[in-house]
């Protein structure tokens, strides 16, 4: 994942991090019990963000971004340029 640092709304500094290994989740029919503390790896690895900006996420991984205290906007905007 690619992490920005925004400072006097100019792009201050951007690096690379590796992402922790997402767990597929339920593809069967039975129902899924897929909830936001699932997402306890995704948390790890974004407590220092304030925002979070995705091409795209799981309702879940959302609730537990929001819950976290910290704001997730979903964007159909191909790269990091365009989104900010």
């Amino acid at each position: 994942m690619e992490v920005v640092t925004i400072e006097n709304d100019s792009l201050f500094h951007r690096e690379t991090r590796s992402k922790k290994r997402h767990q597929p989740h339920n593809r069967s029919n039975e129902p899924e019990h897929h909830s936001s503390s699932s997402h306890h790896h995704l948390l790890e690895t974004i407590l220092d963000y304030q925002l979070i900006v995705a091409r795209g996420m799981g309702q879940a991984a959302y609730e537990a971004i929001s819950a976290s205290g910290r704001e997730a906007i979903c964007t159909p905007l191909h790269t990091i340029e365009e989104a900010l």
